[in-house]
């Protein structure tokens, strides 16, 4: 994944996003900014893994957390 969130944000409809930030929370209404954080969760989102493919990759992970720990 080539970005990473620098924050926490929720897209609730086309209407309204909130961010939360280390210092406090942002409310946008305005159609371009709930817009842009609907753009930048669609880009998150095609990297997510879902159903079998999700399942697979944590038991990877744990499995290989598992055999470190040993």
């Amino acid at each position: 994944m080539p970005n990473a969130p620098l924050n926490t944000f929720t897209v609730y409809d086309s209407r309204i996003a909130t961010v939360e930030t280390s210092t406090g929370a942002m409310i946008f209404r305005d159609y371009r900014d709930v817009s842009a954080y609907l753009k930048e969760f669609t880009l998150y989102e095609g990297y997510a893994l879902f159903g079998g493919r999700a399942r697979d990759q944590l038991t990877e992970w744990s499995e290989r957390f598992m055999r470190q720990r040993k």
